[in-house]
């Protein structure tokens, strides 16, 4: 028999499986390139889970996280017959004007062998670097469909939603983050649907890791282009015009027997079998999921000549509210602009408000006692649709105290705006006083020996007209000395260390000890049957960083910090 290999990855504390044929799928070179190029996307040294493009040495580890401003980065997805550098004007604003960094580009193929007569399998898709350049640990993340094969960037969604899954996995491992943020324009709405709303398309612990989606001319409901009225080069006969199309097999469910012959193929399942008798569950048919950020951008500018929309997609099928996902209410950051649809994607403003942080505490983006030192957030205008009518927004961040501690929040502002910050509990009930800068440029408050558990960090103001206005923040613990043993009361060593620490369990008698990550994650509890002179942890399948360690008996819990190198 054969054995299958199994590739092992240590994401957020828990333990990832790539197989030998997943991985085969990912380092397939192009048409053009030798099997051993660099230039295909390799996964290294997994243990310390180290992704990049190109070259081996391209990715140091101590990179991960300090490039990093954001709490989940943001990945930009394009549309139709499209490419990258549609968000080249994002993605200068946000380099040049607010300090955030770029990570690269995924370039993606979608066509592997070149034919358009069949969408073959989902192995016709793969991630490669035409330029070895590295991809390394940022803010910011570009999705290029547009390569050289045939029809790449016209391709099925159901492969644009696959290749997806491949990308999302490297950004988590590249940022050292847990969720990413997508922002589709276009086509791309619908590609992050496919990976959102597709179970088969997450990762392996079976969860998606999106904090936020957000679209800009997506056609939720499906596109009203006609042949030749919006791209000269678009061929009418791809893959996705056939199922981006309103009433198309793709969005409302179907057979593949009904769709229309003009199409190179039908494989809208993309399962190598045109016609293959299976009912294909429409993108508009499936769940979808209401515990993360959604917002949508509507373009309206051909609207004042009947046409509606933005020319390619209308006011109604822009809003993915109208979606058949039932949910009428999924999102109410709507945004609209009087653009065109090609324009859409390169109007900075209304991005910059799509992809703004949530404001409602359930969907919280999640931050970190004292990792990374700063985080950065931004105040934008909110949608007319907003339930707060009094003109705030308010952007929620959670974050975990796992013993008691001393939290100090520090929020910085450039420019003289007004914010405000308070301090919630996880049931909602707010902590102490609100806040305020006063038109300043900092607030800066402490929380003494703060109790073990979950809490809501809002800040808040009245953004400026037209403006999107940049603030950081940072949070810092000390533990509290109830809950905090000195140096000399239980000696762990070595510490730091590369794989075990040791320690005198003989007094204490401690039967758990549970160890817990800079993101406040537990990802190990270790329970002793017996108490040694010489107790030991294993940490060495662990990444590197500082791992709180919290030792519990019937009498006592008592905290230390270990090093893991």
């Amino acid at each position: 028999m054969k054995t299958k290999l199994l590739l092992s990855i240590l994401l957020f504390g828990t333990q990832f499986q790539i197989d030998a044929q997943e991985l085969s799928r990912i380092l397939k070179p192009t048409p053009t390139e030798s099997k051993n190029s660099p230039q295909s996307l390799i996964v290294l040294d997994t243990l310390d889970t180290k992704f990049a493009l190109g070259l081996e040495s391209s990715l140091e580890r101590n990179s991960l996280t300090t490039q990093t401003k954001l709490p989940y980065p943001i990945i930009f997805v394009h549309g139709l017959y499209s490419s990258a550098s549609t968000w080249d004007a994002t993605k200068n604003l946000l380099i040049n004007s607010f300090g955030l960094t770029y990570g690269g580009e995924f370039n993606a193929n979608l066509n592997y062998d070149g034919s358009q007569f069949t969408s073959n399998s989902l192995e016709d898709t793969y991630l490669f670097n035409p330029n070895s350049s590295t991809i390394s640990g940022a803010d910011f993340y570009m999705v290029n469909f547009n390569v050289t094969s045939i029809l790449s960037n016209q391709s099925a969604i159901v492969k644009q939603g696959y290749i997806l899954k491949d990308i999302v996995m490297a950004v988590m491992q590249l940022t050292g983050k847990n969720k990413v943020v997508l922002m589709g324009h276009s086509m791309g709405g619908l590609a992050s649907r496919e990976y959102l709303q597709n179970t088969a398309n997450w990762q392996i612990d079976g969860l998606p890791h999106v904090a936020k989606l957000a679209t800009t001319g997506t056609p939720h409901g499906g596109s009203n282009m006609t042949d030749g009225n919006l791209y000269s080069d678009i061929d009418f006969s791809s893959e996705a015009i056939r199922d981006l199309k309103k009433l198309s097999v793709y969005l409302e469910g179907g057979y593949e027997s009904s769709v229309p012959t003009t199409y190179y193929n039908s494989d809208v399942n993309c399962n190598g079998i045109p016609n293959d008798g299976l009912y294909v569950l429409g993108l508009n048919e499936r769940t979808i999921f209401s515990d993360i950020d959604y917002s949508c951008v509507i373009g309206t500018a051909l609207s004042i000549l009947g046409v509606g929309g933005d020319g390619a997609v209308t006011v109604s099928s822009a809003n993915i509210n109208n979606a058949n996902i039932g949910y009428s209410n999924l999102t109410q950051n709507i945004f609209s602009v009087f653009k065109v649809h090609t324009l859409l994607a390169g109007d900075w403003y209304t991005v910059m408000q799509a992809v703004d942080e949530p404001n409602e505490f359930p969907i919280a983006y999640g931050v970190s006692l004292n990792n990374p030192s700063v985080y950065y957030g931004f105040n934008s205008e909110q949608s007319p649709s907003s339930p707060y009518a009094n003109g705030y927004d308010y952007d929620d961040y959670k974050f975990s105290v796992t013993s008691n501690s001393n939290v100090t929040i520090s929020i910085n502002k450039p420019t003289a705006l007004n914010l405000n910050a308070r301090l919630v509990s996880s049931t909602y009930a707010q902590i102490g006083s609100v806040f305020s800068n006063n038109g300043g440029a900092s607030i800066n408050f402490t929380f003494n020996n703060l109790p073990q558990g979950d809490y809501y960090l809002e800040i808040y103001g009245i953004p400026t007209t037209n403006t999107i206005s940049q603030y950081n923040f940072s949070l810092s613990s000390t533990l509290s000395n109830p809950d905090f043993i000195s140096a000399n009361s239980l000696k762990i060593y070595p510490n730091p260390t590369s794989s075990r620490v040791s320690f005198d369990n003989t007094i204490d008698k401690f039967e758990t000890a549970t160890v817990i990550n800079y993101l406040g994650q537990v990802v190990s509890e270790i329970r002793f049957s017996s108490f040694e002179v010489n107790q030991q942890i294993d940490l060495s399948s662990f990444t590197a960083g500082v791992y709180l360690v919290k030792f519990t008996n019937n009498d006592k819990s008592i905290t230390q910090k270990i090093i893991k190198e």
